[in-house]
């Protein structure tokens, strides 16, 4: 199998999104998030089948190797037989800093990682000569755009493509500002955080919604979700903002913004690592609001009162990394000891990430295992 081609993995995608297993997934996963009533949640898990060894900037300066970087790692997740949806992520390895780069930031590439933008301002008032720049001459933009036109013409257009996740405006406005200078002005200068937030979330929602005219067969709400066919809105990155400030500062400088994102698109998915439980009072006054990501463990995310606050009002995408385990061995001991106790409980709305395994077989195993749980 190591040496299948890319011709036969695209192959292997496209029959499988004409499958019944492919319809079942859809339908799980579409009743999770509509928290309509399921036969069980939907389970995603994937498989690291022939993941080539490319580094993030290798990736960027060659659409081939970006193909079939994400060829591969869906060809791998369609083996295992869960609700796992194939879908193209061709902004992946640019990481998230295209807006910064688009105003100007310097991007800095790491040997191994994704790539950082080094903040313009460092001082309030040079918000003032920050205009916003134009798509067409935003050249990391317009580099994604060429893989997404590669991808399409080698796949026919077949294969869905997740959206970016946007970086909610005060993210953004974190990697153009000084984040810790960023900070202290929302306390001596909240006029001009603001002057920059408005330019911050009239580009982005300007920048999503070119990426979504460019994607002829859309997966939402977009990368770190899920992916399902049906317009869901779309997803944001409001990591900084969510862990960073306190509950009022949220509520004045990032709140407003994320509102205006989500008129903007009907709806959004809001993806945030880390414990933002003292947030999500904050967070349901967001309009439109679908879903939110949790890494649901003792290192992260506590269960509680997440899921007892949530439950019945928005679906919990909920996923796990190295951090969330805590003190478990891994991460069918999170789930056996901890997770699972909280979650058998939370009823319509639910999604959830495999514990994984050592190899295909392991992984089969847990996956059946994780489904019989809730059966």
């Amino acid at each position: 199998m190591a040496d299948i081609s890319i011709s036969r993995m695209i192959g292997g995608i496209k029959e499988f999104l004409g499958s019944r297993r492919a319809r079942e997934a859809q339908k799980r996963l579409l009743n999770a998030y509509r928290r309509q009533k399921n036969d069980r949640p939907p389970i995603i898990q994937g498989y690291d089948f022939l993941l080539p060894k490319y580094f993030p900037q290798e990736m960027a300066k060659d659409p081939e190797k970006n193909l079939l970087f994400q060829t591969s790692q869906c060809y791998g997740g369609i083996q295992v037989g869960s609700d796992y949806y194939p879908s193209f992520d061709m902004s992946m390895p640019f990481g998230t800093v295209m807006v910064p780069e688009a105003f100007g930031c310097q991007i800095e590439w790491m040997p191994e990682a994704a790539p950082w933008a080094k903040p313009m301002i460092t001082s309030p008032g040079q918000v003032y000569s920050l205009k916003a720049p134009k798509l067409s001459e935003a050249k990391m933009i317009n580099e994604i755009k060429k893989h997404i036109d590669y991808a399409n013409r080698q796949t026919g257009g077949k294969i869905p493509m997740r959206i970016i996740d946007m970086q909610c405006p005060f993210s953004a406005s974190c990697q153009v500002w000084d984040a810790e200078e960023l900070m202290m002005a929302c306390y001596t200068n909240p006029k001009e955080v603001h002057h920059l937030l408005r330019i911050m979330t009239d580009f982005s929602i300007e920048f999503i919604r070119t990426y979504i005219s460019w994607l002829p067969n859309i997966a939402y709400p977009g990368r770190d979700f899920p992916a399902v066919t049906e317009n869901i809105g779309i997803t944001i990155a409001d990591d900084t903002p969510l862990i960073m400030l306190s509950n009022e500062l949220y509520h004045e400088f990032a709140l407003p913004y994320n509102i205006e994102v989500a008129k903007a698109f009907g709806k959004i998915s809001v993806h945030s690592c880390g414990d933002y439980a003292r947030q999500l009072d904050n967070m349901m006054e967001i309009p439109g609001l679908t879903a939110i990501q949790c890494h649901i463990g003792p290192g992260e995310m506590k269960a509680l009162p997440l899921l007892e606050k949530m439950k019945g009002k928005v679906t919990i995408w909920a996923d796990w990394n190295p951090v969330t385990l805590g003190g478990y061995a891994d991460a069918r001991q999170l789930y056996e000891q901890y997770s699972l106790v909280h979650l058998k409980n939370f009823g319509a709305g639910l999604i959830l990430l495999g514990v994984g395994g050592k190899d295909l077989g392991e992984i089969k195993a847990n996956y059946q295992w994780l489904c019989g749980e809730f059966k």
